[in-house]
């Protein structure tokens, strides 16, 4: 288990590595409002087969949505995949750029799943009938923000994190070669 976390105190800092962290954690919060701004923002407009059209928040949608996993709507699972992102992102743990980026990403494509609605209806409990999805209101594009901006954080840390072990084993490795580094 002590191979998982990081030693923080054993690593240098220099001005250059803070302020990527000042703007990472800026990226954290911009996208943590936003998914929570987005709950309470109109998001999608449905039109029913009987009535005129309903415009729902986020909450609203995450609720109904939840519901609607019996016919493989799984767009709301969105957000518990999210959540784990973000904890991961927060965790000190060795690989939590790539376990975030992987969850962020999956939350990415299940939120994207929701443009299936505009060809596909769906049958919603609170309406009779059929809905079809026929526009997408700012909720939907915040939510959808807050997947992104957590997906590329973590990618971007990630690639970051690869080079970095990239260019250290690359160094070592020439600098046996040449016999200025006896192997261990």
């Amino acid at each position: 288990m002590s191979q998982l976390i990081y030693r923080y105190s054993e690593k240098p800092y220099n001005k250059a590595m803070i302020g990527k962290f000042i703007i990472g954690l800026l990226i954290l919060f911009v996208s943590i409002g936003c998914y929570i701004i987005s709950w309470g923002l109109p998001a999608l407009t449905f039109k029913t087969t009987f009535n005129s059209p309903q415009t729902w928040s986020g909450m609203q949608c995450a609720g109904m949505g939840i519901m609607s996993w019996i016919e493989l709507h799984l767009e709301p699972f969105a957000n518990f995949f999210y959540l784990a992102a973000v904890i991961f992102l927060l965790i000190p743990l060795q690989n939590k750029y790539l376990l975030s980026s992987i969850f962020s990403g999956i939350a990415l494509v299940l939120g994207l799943e929701t443009l299936i609605l505009f060809v596909e209806p769906a049958i919603i409990p609170d309406s009779p009938g059929y809905c079809t999805l026929t526009k997408l209101e700012v909720g939907y594009y915040l939510w959808m923000l807050s997947f992104l901006l957590i997906f590329f954080l973590s990618l971007f840390n990630y690639q970051q994190g690869k080079k970095l072990r990239l260019f250290k084993v690359c160094y070592v490795k020439t600098l046996k070669t040449l016999g200025l580094r006896k192997s261990r």
